[in-house]
């Protein structure tokens, strides 16, 4: 009889050196990943796997190269069982992966054999919504960004983020997805049952739960879980109540029911995550560098203002406002300026240009920028980090960027309320990039460095683990 190995992949670095100043007793070795794959159509399950080649100095993977095959038995081929290959890359179609593919009757008979021969940290399982960024992550690169073909939304960056600072920790995340169009089914809600009971049942020290998705859904998501709530570590998305954090896990109290409410908040740790790694290219953006560049929706910033500010500073005015086109950017000409701009603009010399969905050149146009400028619409945008990274300054209005206005340093980020105002930080920022190249050193909150993001999720989970056990105890 065949038996079928699993290749489970995971991410590696050149260097096996840790960053000083942190403490690593609690790292485990490399970081895996264990993805099941539910098919709700054909009611059958995929088991692929990853794991980091080395350990890790920083959190990001660049591409599928930095993963290897995790390998073990599951199950033979005369259970049912058949090898599936599938693209490990949305822009590199040589990069696949094997797996292993039966129904989900014969998952649930095999499940046992898996978790003997992988010591699972943490289980992950996507919202039970429509939409979750885990289905993109896990099924391509499974988080590198810049193989995700696009620029990534501001959750999947942060699921990003939060997925890799676990992994780089060297934990095994045991993760479910299931590629629902619909809400959830009993279907779904019956298979993560299935895979939590046998957690339940295998180890005496069952993994923690990692969740992801819009604050609506956490209670109910609770609720369905065999695990007690104090097990849980929920990520919101970054369009959160706190004025402190970007990520916050957990966090959204004011969703929180009675009469879960107050212990929920007696179990609240804040943890800061964002890796930004700036991508962009030394070649020129626009056909030059040296703009200012305004970023995304406008409501007190007008048209007059922006002509008035590119006779004043003398510099080109660049707006980059996605809100302007559709979602297939039908304005883009071949050389990314658009055709479609507010006429008062293009009378006054004022250029709009598309989106781009390529991160490097994104990167790019925000590396060319003397300073970005943000009102702040879509609050707490990550893309302003990005340029901070990259050695651009950026200029918010106060409670745009709250993580930014608490952990800003000039002229890094400055803060502006009206126009005087703005005009002012825009020639302050100016004389400050004014020798050399123009361009500032790359920055970003000490919140954010590798080391920092890594030891609030480890001590996060100590904390979890702690309070879980507890809970395990009592209800045992």
């Amino acid at each position: 009889m065949k038996l079928f190995v699993v290749a489970l992949l995971a991410a590696s670095s050149a260097s096996a050196l840790r960053l000083a100043g942190r403490d690593t007793s609690l790292d485990k070795g490399t970081g895996k990943i264990v993805h099941v794959k539910f098919d709700q159509n054909t009611d059958s399950v995929s088991i692929f796997g990853f794991e980091l080649s080395d350990t890790r100095s920083g959190i990001e993977i660049a591409s599928a190269d930095e993963w290897k095959p995790l390998m073990f038995s599951v199950c033979e081929k005369s259970d049912g069982c058949h090898e599936v290959t599938i693209p490990n890359s949305k822009t590199r179609p040589d990069k696949t992966r094997k797996g292993v593919q039966m129904s989900k009757q014969v998952f649930g008979k095999i499940l046992p054999k898996l978790l003997e021969q992988v010591h699972v940290d943490i289980f992950h399982t996507s919202d039970s919504s429509k939409w979750s960024p885990a289905e993109d992550v896990y099924d391509f690169g499974p988080v590198a960004p810049l193989e995700m073909g696009r620029i990534l939304s501001g959750e999947t960056k942060l699921f990003t983020s939060t997925l890799m600072t676990y992994l780089s920790s060297g934990n095994t995340i045991l993760a479910l997805t299931t590629g629902m169009e619909e809400d959830a089914t009993e279907k779904v809600v019956s298979l993560r049952r299935s895979i939590e009971k046998a957690l339940l049942e295998h180890s005496q020290k069952p993994p923690l739960l990692y969740y992801i998705g819009y604050a609506g859904s956490h209670p109910e998501f609770m609720k369905d879980s065999m695990f007690p709530k104090e097990c849980f570590m929920i990520s919101t998305d970054y369009w959160t109540n706190n004025p402190n954090t970007i990520h916050a896990i957990p966090d959204g109290q004011h969703w929180w029911p009675e009469p879960d409410k107050a212990a929920l908040i007696q179990l609240q740790t804040k943890v800061p995550i964002m890796t930004t790694t700036c991508h962009a290219n030394d070649e020129p953006s626009l056909g030059g560098s040296d703009y200012i560049l305004m970023y995304a929706k406008r409501q007190k910033i007008s048209d007059e203002w922006l002509v008035d500010m590119q006779q004043e500073m003398k510099l080109p005015v660049v707006v980059l406002d996605k809100s302007l086109y559709s979602t297939e950017f039908p304005g883009k000409l071949a050389d990314g300026i658009a055709e479609a701009c507010p006429e008062a603009l293009t009378k006054g010399g004022v250029k709009c240009i598309a989106p781009v969905n390529d991160p490097v050149k994104f990167h790019t146009i925000l590396k060319g920028a003397r300073l970005v400028i943000y009102e702040g619409v879509n609050e707490d945008a990550p893309s302003m980090l990005e340029a901070t990274r990259c050695g651009t300054p950026v200029l918010i209005q106060p409670n745009s960027h709250e993580f930014l206005q608490n952990e800003g340093e000039q002229p890094h980020v400055s803060i502006w309320s009206n126009k005087n105002q703005l005009f002012d930080r825009i020639r302050e920022t100016i004389e400050a990039t004014s020798e050399g190249n123009h361009k500032l050193k790359s920055w970003i909150p000490a919140a954010l460095y590798d080391d920092a993001m890594r030891d609030g999720l480890d001590k996060l989970m100590l904390k979890t683990r702690n309070g879980c056990d507890a809970a395990m105890q009592h209800h045992s």
